[in-house]
């Protein structure tokens, strides 16, 4: 007589209740959700062509173009569905308030949560005098978080605006740029730029 088979081996409880199945995926709807949005805020923010206008000004100076009309530095901000320009400083007003545009970035620093700034900057690297566009996104981290995820989405249509822009990035701690040499240091120039906007970088 042939012995019976033994019996089928049950599936081992899995140790996780229906609870924690709802769970995972009213977390997982959540991230979606959350992804989803996000990417509708990227989209939905565009660039106001004033900003893009500013950009060519500033990336071919003409030759006969007049000194104090040269555009120095922009600050930009959201405004409704359009990144636009908040603040325009050229060359004339640098001359009359004696001041550097170096300067007025740390100070509006101080007063913004968040901005844009497009910024024309005069510096020597290695005893040899340059002029190169950089493009800065200032969120404090002090700032309410929807402003900074707002502003982080935002960035990729500036970003792509600025086409061939030597130097892009974030700051979120103002000890990145409250100084010459931590603007140095940011712009990845540590003991190699000599001098910012005629002063020179301890």
């Amino acid at each position: 007589m042939k012995e019976a088979p033994p019996p089928l081996s049950q599936p081992a409880l899995l140790p996780y209740g229906p609870s924690a199945f709802s769970l995972a995926a009213a977390i997982s709807l959540q991230q979606l959700l959350s992804t989803a949005q996000t990417a509708k805020m990227a989209s939905g923010v565009k660039v106001h062509d004033d900003v893009k206008k500013l950009f060519d000004d500033m990336k071919v100076v003409k030759a006969n173009c007049d000194p104090g009309a040269r555009c120095r530095l922009v600050f930009l901000g959201i405004d409704g569905d359009f990144i636009v320009p908040c603040r325009i400083i050229k060359q004339c007003d640098l001359d009359k308030s004696g001041t550097d545009p170096y300067d007025l970035i740390v100070e509006h620093l101080l007063k913004e949560e968040c901005c844009y700034i497009l910024y024309d900057c005069h510096y020597e690297r290695r005893d040899v005098y340059k002029e190169d566009l950089v493009s800065i996104m200032w969120a404090s981290d002090q700032a309410p978080i929807k402003k900074k995820m707002c502003y982080a989405s935002s960035r990729k249509a500036l970003t792509s605006t600025f086409s061939g822009i030597k130097y892009d990035f974030q700051v979120n701690d103002i000890t990145e740029l409250n100084t010459r040499a931590a603007f140095a240091e940011t712009l990845g120039m540590v003991g190699e730029m000599n001098k910012l906007e005629c002063k020179c970088v301890d």
